[in-house]
């Protein structure tokens, strides 16, 4: 059912289920018939899935949510699914990782809007100190750093080695970025 789920194979997933297959259980790598559905943003299957009892919640050795590999990848299908399946959005890896700082890591604006809509927590921070908005403004996405600014995301944060928003701006050359955040009254630090 693994192989059958991350490439797609809606139909050998039915025949598979109907003949009551161990739905949650992990492959060598660890993921599930889910986890690797979601990667790869089979929707059909992860409905499919859900409909016969795949759990949302079981981890990969990793530590990744099936939600998390979605908004990783930008299936913004998927994760507007397993959002009203998993039970902690807000699910952080060893490093801090959460869906939306993925999300947001790969640019994937619907994703991020998913994901704020269903209220998840928007500082949390990687162990490295970066949030969601400080990645956005390293990345430069003006579009998910207006967002997270609308669900009142600190965009005064610093992370562990000091770097803030205006500079995480200016270092990658993000003007846009870097003009927002001086209408919001960030001084630069000198």
């Amino acid at each position: 059912m693994m192989t059958a789920a991350w490439l797609g194979q809606d139909e050998i997933v039915r025949q598979i289920l109907e003949r009551k297959a161990a739905i949650n259980k992990h492959d060598q790598e660890g993921h599930t018939a889910l986890s690797r559905a979601a990667w790869k943003g089979h929707i059909n299957i992860v409905k499919m899935l859900l409909q016969n009892g795949a759990d949302a919640n079981i981890q990969h050795k990793s530590g990744m949510l099936p939600v998390m590999w979605a908004a990783r990848e930008g299936h913004v299908k998927v994760v507007k699914l397993l959002t009203e399946k998993t039970g902690n959005l807000n699910h952080q890896l060893a490093d801090g990782t959460t869906a939306l700082l993925l999300a947001v890591e790969g640019e994937n604006i619907d994703v991020v809007k998913i994901l704020l809509d269903s209220r998840v927590k928007v500082d949390i921070a990687k162990s490295n100190g970066m949030t969601p908005i400080l990645l956005a403004c390293k990345t430069g996405s003006v579009d998910i750093w207006k967002l997270l600014v609308a669900a009142n995301a600190n965009f005064r944060a610093r992370n562990n080695v000091g770097e803030d928003a205006v500079w995480l701006a200016a270092f990658n050359n993000h003007v846009e970025v870097l003009r927002l955040l001086l209408k919001k009254g960030v001084v630069p630090r000198a």
